[in-house]
């Protein structure tokens, strides 16, 4: 998620748990947007990642609302997260939504390339999305079809964009944005095509052809120019605490999933906020 970031030319700063408030409405004050990457914590609404979540989607709902614009991306996880923060709910997820080292073609729904997210790609780009397998899905849980258009604070809140089908038949929404909001996620990963070459059996489809280092590419320019319409700076005083300040540790080799990680803290990191270059 760092370096897909920095490809659109922004930077990244980790955001711890358990912090005051008051650390996250400085942090919140000082960046262009937010990013909920994917991975493996708890979201039920008790959890300490969505307690904070709450916070800071409440404070870029609120700062839209006024008019100081402010995006929102989530990945996989993320992206789950986005309907349980708006929710208040940790069942409009299912845990049985099976779509591990697969690569899918994207379903679009009636009137998704009018969508603000899909306009900003080329009609050559939407048409590989729909017809060629470049989005790489890695999750057990998702947002099912039936749970989405069952559910009006979700249906009223967030525009269905694509939706796809697990092996075994569940139809789970992949890619949805804020109708009125610039909150945008999509359950596949698209930060994986350019910069993931794991040897792990289970991700071992991630696709790397030309038309998905495109979608890749596409994705990220797009959030990164939603977050270019924000009018917060970002202090150079504190440049150490961005987390190029952190140890990499390469764990390419094996059975890692991940090229590298970042040591950043003992303590976990929540999600990453984006400052773009001016």
């Amino acid at each position: 998620s760092v370096t897909w970031i920095g490809q659109a030319g922004g930077r990244v700063l980790p955001i711890l748990l358990d912090q005051p408030k008051a650390y996250y409405e400085e942090i919140f004050a000082q960046t262009n947007g937010i990013l909920f990457p994917g991975g493996n914590q708890g979201i039920d609404p008790d959890d300490i990642y969505t307690e904070v979540g709450e916070i800071l989607w409440n404070l870029a709902k609120q700062a839209n609302d006024q008019g100081d614009y402010y995006p929102i991306w989530g990945t996989c996880l993320g992206f789950e997260e986005l309907a349980v923060l708006e929710t208040g709910n940790g069942d409009v997820i299912s845990l049985d939504v099976m779509a591990t080292n697969l690569a899918l073609p994207l379903r679009y729904t009636p009137g998704a390339r009018k969508s603000r997210l899909f306009r900003s790609f080329s009609s050559s780009l939407l048409r590989s999305l729909r017809t060629q397998p470049i989005t790489f899905n890695s999750h057990e849980h998702g947002l099912l079809v039936k749970e989405y258009k069952s559910n009006p604070a979700l249906h009223t809140f967030f525009d269905m964009l694509s939706y796809n089908e697990t092996p075994d038949g569940q139809f789970f929404v992949s890619t949805m944005e804020a109708r009125n909001y610039p909150f945008y996620g999509t359950q596949w990963h698209p930060e994986k095509n350019n910069f993931e070459w794991s040897q792990n059996a289970d991700y071992s489809n991630i696709p790397h052809t030309p038309n998905a280092i495109e979608a890749s590419q596409a994705t990220a320019s797009f959030f990164l120019s939603e977050a270019r319409k924000s009018g917060h700076v970002f202090p150079e005083a504190q440049r150490d605490k961005l987390i190029y300040s952190a140890k990499i540790i390469y764990t390419g080799k094996g059975d890692w999933i991940y090229e590298q990680v970042y040591v950043f803290s003992p303590k976990v990191g929540l999600d990453l906020h984006i400052d773009t270059y001016r």
